[in-house]
């Protein structure tokens, strides 16, 4: 949801200025629909068990409604490869160098895999938001994502230009 095809939808999630457990289901419906998509089709096509991808759901939703709270349930000792609260907030951080960092969802080893990972200061405070925030956090919450998709749509739209004139 980060790459510049899909983050005019994402920005939706990463525009909230504070965390708490519904940050997690500020999400665009499309971008509900893809990832469901994006974990249904390949267990289709692996034959994974259905009770396998309920309980990886349950798990990562669940570990999810805490890493974008204020409660952090991960022991210390564990964060070498579970996300901790901490590190889900330096995702959400605003600070340019927080960028494009820390995008694991359960497990951080993708992120050091792709050199990803920044693992953040115990005391450490973030700013949260997106830089470009004018469009959001007006509380007309459904209008905005009217917004966020018809925003989205005229991305696509001038990105396709773009590429059929080069």
């Amino acid at each position: 949801m980060h790459s510049k095809y899909f983050w005019e939808l994402h920005k939706l999630h990463h525009s909230a200025t504070e965390m708490n457990m519904l940050t997690v289901a500020r999400e665009h419906p499309f971008v509900v629909s893809v990832s469901v998509l994006l974990l249904a089709l390949p267990a289709y096509i692996f034959g994974i068990h259905i009770e396998i991808i309920f309980i990886y759901s349950a798990v990562t939703g669940i570990h999810n409604l805490f890493v974008h709270s204020k409660v952090n349930i991960i022991p210390q000792w564990l964060t070498f490869i579970l996300i901790d609260t901490k590190y889900h907030y330096l995702h959400h951080s605003s600070d340019n160098s927080h960028l494009n960092r820390n995008f694991g969802d359960l497990f951080n080893v993708w992120d050091k895999l792709f050199e990803t990972h920044l693992k953040p200061n115990k005391d450490a405070k973030f700013n949260l938001g997106i830089t470009e925030n004018k469009d959001f956090n007006k509380d007309v919450y459904f209008t905005e994502i009217f917004n966020v998709f018809f925003r989205w749509l005229r991305f696509l739209g001038r990105r396709w230009i773009y590429e059929e004139a080069n």
